[in-house]
């Protein structure tokens, strides 16, 4: 059943611009600053997850479906992402520069445990430019267009 539904939601998608990649969270931190909390990464000192088990392995190689769906649209310096169906986490990030990650900040974070809202509001920070993204519970990342402010 889970072979069918996993199936449906690909066909479901299929007008998204996805790619199948293989990469593990550290590669997602430092290439994309996208970090998943639920994850032990290099230097962390708490191994456990909120559920009391052990946080699985940030540099284990996890295989990602990559969807560029998300839109960010700006209203007076209100920044408005939609969200993806399946998201636990989400974000908006600012870059000093779309190619780096050197100077990259977190603007805004969200943790859901149900299904989210359509979209999510956040305040920029100034200058910059932004992008928006979800992690779903399976891993899969969506991001969105940029926005230069």
């Amino acid at each position: 059943m889970k072979a069918i539904l996993a199936i449906l939601f690909v066909f479901m998608f299929a007008s998204c611009d996805k790619k199948e990649k293989k990469i593990n969270a550290e590669e997602l931190k430092a290439k994309y600053g996208i970090v998943l909390p639920e994850l032990e990464y290099e230097g962390d000192e708490i191994a456990t997850s909120n559920k009391g088990g052990a946080k699985k392995k940030a540099n284990a190689v996890l295989v990602v479906v990559w969807f560029t769906d998300l839109s960010l649209m700006n209203t007076g310096g209100v920044l408005t992402s939609t969200l993806s169906e399946n998201a636990q986490w989400a974000g908006v990030q600012k870059f000093l520069d779309t190619t780096s990650t050197v100077g990259a900040s977190s603007v805004c974070n969200w943790y859901y445990i149900d299904a989210p809202e359509i979209s999510e509001p956040c305040q920029s920070t100034g200058s910059g430019n932004y992008r928006s993204w979800t992690s779903d519970f399976d891993y899969n990342i969506h991001i969105s267009n940029w926005i230069t402010l």
